[in-house]
């Protein structure tokens, strides 16, 4: 009887040390997962915002002067850029940031807008000179996991008016 007692009490504590192990393992995992999400969204964001959408052109290839304007609801930023690779044309493209939608859209001419940054809880759009600072704070949720990534990035446009 003593042998069967120590027996059990040994897969008894196997048993609670792998439950143990596999709990803490999947907490790391959607740690992970989530990391992995806030800061994916966080750089697609700039990239898009950076490097334009589909056939339309981003930042880096705006005329300058750029206008910004920041409200309490986000930032606007409008710029011109070629309509094409001859540059004989030009189109008026439209980025905004929307607080309490939490996302980036992307309005290239007359084109409906595409949204180019999602959950984003935080954003700022500055210029300088000729560089403009953009910086966004994505965030993703995985069961009580909730993590934040923020990425920033100076622009300055290649082409002159």
């Amino acid at each position: 009887m003593a042998e069967v007692m120590a027996a059990f009490s040994i897969l008894a504590i196997t048993i609670t040390a792998a439950s143990l192990a596999y709990t803490m393992s999947i907490r790391v995992w959607r740690q992970a997962s989530a990391r992995m999400n806030a800061s994916s969204s966080a750089s697609l964001a700039l990239t898009r915002c950076t490097m334009g959408v589909g056939s339309g052109f981003g930042l880096r290839a705006a005329f300058v002067p750029v206008q910004i304007d920041n409200t309490t609801g986000g930032w606007q930023i409008r710029f011109t850029t070629p309509a094409g690779m001859s540059g004989d044309a030009t189109t008026t493209n439209t980025l905004t940031y929307n607080t309490s939608a939490r996302t980036i859209t992307y309005q290239s001419g007359s084109a409906s807008p595409a949204v180019v940054g999602r959950n984003i809880v935080a954003s700022s759009a500055t210029q300088a000179a000729n560089a403009i600072t953009l910086t966004v704070r994505a965030q993703a949720l995985t069961g009580y996991t909730n993590i934040t990534s923020e990425m920033s990035t100076s622009i300055t446009p290649r082409n002159r008016s």
